[in-house]
């Protein structure tokens, strides 16, 4: 029990370690005019927008991964089919029976080693790797979630995915924010001295989306022999754990000109919306001076004449 309390601390001070600094990181990141968001020559004028929209998710896809050894196929699919029903009954209270899904990735057969015996060419036992998804609605439910699995005795996490169920109005929003944004470098230029006379406009859109898929503990199991003590007895345990934790927030905020949910702390889908306007002004040709044609003519004494027209 007292390790089961430890893990869930560590999962919560991870957790809230990151959550501090992703606050400190949005405070120390206000928003601001990139440093060459406008670009202007005699002949030419180049203005980049950027805009970013935080989206709390709709929900999360939470997978865990464990591993069960059985004498028989048939023993390992009980002994796995029971551990999936101690969990659903586990977590019934947030999470509904059909948003989770087990899905089996190996069924391998264990081959047992004594000395320097020939090895038996049948399996004295087997093992099956499963995957267990949970689809929760809050990243609150992670937290009971994962103590239920490690109650039960599944400790890895592999993959947590955020979803939107809709992301029509975020996009609309980037797109009139940026419109907006882009009228106003215009006019900035326009008042500084540029002339939008003659000449013709050309942009580009570009839209990214970032997922906080890397923010999350995960952990894995390194040893190959772990399961083997379940049918010898000399056998060394070699258990190393790896902790793989990254702050979800990748982008430079600080060359953003606008952001939508600058404040929120919690683990976000970012978009976002960038506008690559330019427009050029035709340089006008100087007129060139009429060539004046002169011609010339070599008489019977080999003596040169102009002619004149």
């Amino acid at each position: 029990m007292k390790l089961i309390y430890s893990i869930l601390l560590v999962i919560l001070y991870q957790v809230s370690f990151s959550q501090t600094l992703n606050k400190s990181y949005n405070h120390n990141t206000k928003s601001s005019a990139a440093s060459q968001s406008i670009n202007a020559g005699p002949n030419h004028l180049r203005i980049n927008t950027k805009v970013i929209f935080n989206a709390v998710p709709d929900g999360y896809r939470i997978t865990f991964t464990s591993s069960f050894i059985g004498k028989s196929v048939e023993e390992i699919e009980i002994l796995s089919s029971d551990k999936i029903d101690q969990i659903s009954k586990g977590v019934k209270k947030f999470i509904d029976k059909k948003n989770i899904v087990s899905d089996v990735i190996s069924i391998d057969p264990v081959f047992d080693y004594h000395g320097n015996e020939t090895p038996n060419n049948l399996p004295s036992a087997y093992k099956i790797t499963l995957n267990i998804s949970f689809s929760i609605g809050s990243i609150k439910d992670v937290q009971p979630l994962s103590k239920v699995c490690i109650s039960n005795g599944i400790y890895d996490i592999i993959d947590v995915v955020p979803f939107l169920e809709n992301t029509q109005h975020i996009t609309d929003s980037l797109a009139e924010k940026s419109i907006q944004v882009l009228n106003q470098k215009k006019h900035l230029a326009n008042d500084i001295g540029f002339s939008m006379n003659g000449g013709k406009p050309s942009f580009n859109k570009e839209v990214e989306v970032y997922y906080p898929n890397e923010r999350y503990l995960k952990s894995y199991v390194r040893s190959s022999s772990m399961y083997r003590h379940h049918f010898s007895q000399n056998f060394t345990v070699d258990n190393s754990r790896k902790l793989d934790v990254d702050n979800y927030y990748n982008l430079n905020l600080k060359d953003a000109d606008y952001i939508f949910n600058a404040q929120i702390t919690e683990p976000v889908i970012q978009f976002m919306y960038r506008i690559n306007y330019s427009y050029n002004v035709p340089v006008e040709e100087k007129e060139k001076p009429a060539v004046q044609k002169q011609f010339y003519i070599i008489d019977k004494k080999g003596k040169m004449k102009q002619i004149n027209w």
